[in-house]
């Protein structure tokens, strides 16, 4: 099942050799340690850039995140429940 969130996050992110990857994430009070990204890309709107990822926090759940570089704010996108 495919949940639909659309809500803002804070993010811990590493930068290691010209990439971002995001560490841990905080959403409605709690903290999730990613321990995988699946995947990552980007798309533009406009001039602007957006820059996805797919993660895994707990095993069983993979969240989507979106970083819009021109207002440096992240975003959960989504929730893929098993």
């Amino acid at each position: 099942m495919i949940e639909e969130i659309f809500e803002p996050i804070k993010v811990l992110a590493s930068f290691s050799e010209g990439k971002m990857m995001p560490v841990l994430f905080s959403w409605r009070n709690r903290k999730y340690r990613i321990s995988k990204v699946t995947g990552r890309w980007s798309e533009y709107e406009g001039e602007a850039k957006r820059f996805f990822f797919s993660v895994i926090t707990d095993g069983v759940n993979l969240y989507e995140l979106c970083f819009h570089n021109r207002s440096l704010a992240w975003e959960l996108l989504r929730i893929h429940h098993e």
